[in-house]
């Protein structure tokens, strides 16, 4: 069985472009191999890759860890997780990435879509748990001071990218802007 999956997975980095390019990638390379294992074939942009590796970590559930929250809805979750992306790509502070400035920020965008403030923090606050337990997400404390992060940037840049793609091109050209000149 090992054998055949390590077949499996060298055939993979030598026959398509993105597993040849992220096995110089160590954390790519743990994307891979995670995918292999579940018997996923590995997409051929690095983009894809990093939809199959989340939506791979949203349906599995993570090993010797407790899990304390219900397993959210996969579109909520996404776009829930697609905002903690851009947010904090663009929140360098940590008192806007603590727990709750991260809940606030987000449930005030949710509510845009008719929800009750409550509920939508509440949901917020699930996602965001939800990230954490399935390893995507990490909360880092020193002293009082804590912030959201990554466990490695490149999927929070992903999210963002990901995130923006959904945006009217009015909102990006004031985003834009507002950049520019600040």
């Amino acid at each position: 069985m090992l054998a055949h999956k390590l077949q499996q997975f060298q055939a993979q980095i030598k026959t398509k472009r993105t597993p040849s390019i992220a096995a110089r990638s160590p954390l790519l390379l743990g994307f891979l191999v995670q995918l292999v294992h579940h018997h996923v074939d590995v997409a051929q942009h690095r983009a894809q890759l990093y939809e199959q590796i989340l939506t791979l970590w949203y349906k599995t559930h993570p090993k010797d860890r407790n899990l304390t929250t219900p397993h959210t809805r996969s579109s909520y979750a996404h776009e829930v997780l697609n905002r903690i992306g851009w947010y904090l790509q663009h929140s360098s502070f940590s008192g806007v990435r603590s727990r709750q400035g991260v809940i606030d920020a987000l449930a005030i965008q949710l509510c845009e879509n008719g929800q009750s403030l409550l509920a939508a923090k509440e949901q917020v606050e699930d996602c965001l748990t939800f990230w954490q337990e399935r390893g995507v997400l990490e909360l880092l404390q020193v002293g009082c001071e804590e912030a959201y992060i990554f466990v490695h940037p490149t999927l929070g840049e992903y999210l963002a990218g990901r995130y923006i793609t959904t945006c009217s091109d009015e909102d990006i050209k004031t985003f834009v802007e507002e950049v520019r000149y600040n």
